[in-house]
């Protein structure tokens, strides 16, 4: 399941919905600002031309921001992990756990206890992840991209850049609408 969701990902970010515009330098979905490291290993895959040596480069280093993302956790919950890695690729770990940490408190069960939206992934946050087992998957991941919308419409430094990150959501929930690969 892990492979196949990141290979969604991957999928979804190549074919460039929601690449950035202007001049962040992008290889592959790479970033440079925000994955400076990995954005250098895809420079040093792209400069040998071989589309195997590319190919490989591009699995490991997705896979590698998986692992480390906070969209581990969730990884036997497709979609919504798949919205929190996006999230997290985008505007980062604090930014996704925001946007979880406020899916939880509504949906939770109200004689349990609120989270603290703090955007820290600590032990409480990480025991609401309880509530995914009770709970209605499709219906969480469809709340959690309207937080990601509302992070990023109040969230956003750049107001220019509003517009393309709350298209990826709409993009990344028609993806889902019509079955991923």
């Amino acid at each position: 399941m892990f492979r196949k969701n990141v290979f969604r990902f991957m999928a979804f970010t190549l074919e460039g919905v929601g690449q950035p515009k202007g001049d962040d330098p992008t290889l592959y979905g790479i970033n440079k600002r925000w994955h400076p490291k990995e954005y250098g290993e895809m420079l040093d895959a792209t400069e040998s031309y071989n589309p195997v040596i590319i190919q490989k480069a591009i699995e490991d280093i997705y896979s590698k921001l998986y692992q480390n993302s906070i969209a581990q956790y969730f990884k036997d919950y497709y979609p919504l992990n798949f919205n929190i890695f996006d999230m997290t690729f985008n505007k980062g770990p604090d930014d996704a756990t925001v946007c979880w940490q406020q899916t939880y408190n509504e949906f939770r069960d109200k004689k349990d206890k609120k989270l603290f939206v703090d955007g820290k992934f600590g032990h409480n946050t990480l025991n609401s992840l309880k509530l995914i087992d009770y709970g209605n998957v499709k219906s969480l991941n469809e709340y959690y991209s309207y937080m990601r919308i509302q992070n990023y419409r109040y969230n956003t430094k750049k107001k220019e850049w509003v517009d393309g990150l709350v298209n990826r959501v709409i993009n990344l929930s028609s993806f889902f609408i019509k079955g991923g690969l």
